[in-house]
């Protein structure tokens, strides 16, 4: 439903040599758009990916989140180093009333348990203005803001609901137990 998946380190062996023309200028490549490191190592070896489209149907953005990041030293959350856009699970937000998370992983744990009309932010402090056009275009009046409760999330949410008051839309704060996420709950 989501194209989501779990990246493992097999794009070096699909690629061509990085000695050959082909090989170095695909590799050049994915450096840029952020695929790989400038170490040529992949950026998302062993994270959970979701892909975000545009409308007609262009890849966005790559959200990553790592499975379990004790010891590797690398970030939680990974995206693609170009502006955070894209809308997620936007075919079911026509609706009065939607359900923002933090984060994907947040959004699905809702998704499974029967709660469709929800999206996600990137993060508790980003959330771009085509989410914002996109809601009112689908006729969104109520958001109801499921962000994290720990320090960040509760600040976050104060925000977001400041900007998504001023933009007109009616706002509630979903609480979790302290310190918890929608999937933790």
């Amino acid at each position: 439903r989501f194209r989501f998946g779990y990246w493992e380190s097999k794009l070096a062996r699909l690629m061509p040599s990085s000695t050959t023309n082909a090989g170095a200028e695909l590799g050049d490549d994915l450096v840029r758009l952020g695929i790989l490191g400038e170490n040529r190592k992949e950026r998302y070896r062993g994270y959970l990916v979701f892909p975000l489209f545009a409308e007609s149907g262009e890849l966005l953005q790559l959200y990553g989140r790592c499975r379990g990041n004790k010891g590797l030293h690398r970030p939680r959350h990974l995206y693609l180093p170009h502006p955070q856009q894209g809308i997620f699970n936007k075919e079911n937000l026509k609706s009065e009333r939607i359900i923002l998370c933090e984060s994907i992983i947040d959004a699905l744990t809702f998704y499974v348990n029967g709660f469709v009309n929800v999206t996600a932010a990137f993060g508790c402090n980003h959330l771009p203005d085509e989410s914002i056009k996109y809601f009112k275009t689908c006729g969104v009046k109520r958001i109801d803001i499921a962000f994290d409760s720990d320090a960040s999330g509760q600040e976050g949410a104060a925000r977001m609901a400041g900007r998504l008051l001023t933009a007109g839309f009616d706002c509630y704060r979903v609480h979790f137990p302290k310190g918890m996420d929608a999937s933790e709950y």
